[in-house]
């Protein structure tokens, strides 16, 4: 959970997480513990160096970086379509942005809707948003 920072903040945030790491925060989201900005930071540097996501923060790895971030996180699988999750199952989503020409990540209120997003810009999410695909994790 990350409740007091958004994706921009940099500092407190490494720029590599404020630039890039909308997945990686969207995850991270997902735990149950409040993380502040120093720990994300220290949990970044922690993925980086065990291989789970590259340093500009993009995840290598889904089931790894997961099952690496959480125990009680498993990677189900991607979908390109609708999807309705199950009450033990969360999703990421992956958006493209057709104002800047790149994705970004979100977390996804299990009906393939925006719960959350990192950069905390739901402007940008209703202008230039389009759907890419599903990231599906279930939770122990």
């Amino acid at each position: 959970m990350i409740s007091s920072f958004k994706q921009g903040d940099s500092p407190p945030l490494l720029p590599q997480i404020s630039l890039d790491g909308c997945a990686f925060l969207s995850a991270i989201y997902l735990v149950v513990m409040d993380y502040n900005a120093e720990e994300v930071n220290e949990i970044y540097a922690s993925c980086v160096r065990a291989g789970l996501i590259g340093a500009d923060c993009t995840i290598l790895d889904w089931a790894r970086f997961l099952e690496g971030l959480s125990v009680s996180m498993k990677l189900k699988g991607v979908v390109t379509g609708p999807y309705v999750c199950a009450s033990n199952e969360k999703e990421i989503l992956k958006w493209w942005l057709s104002n800047v020409k790149e994705s970004h990540f979100t977390v996804g209120d299990g009906s393939g809707n925006v719960a959350w997003d990192p950069e905390q810009r739901p402007d940008i999410m209703r202008a230039y948003a389009s759907f890419q695909e599903a990231v599906i994790i279930t939770v122990a």
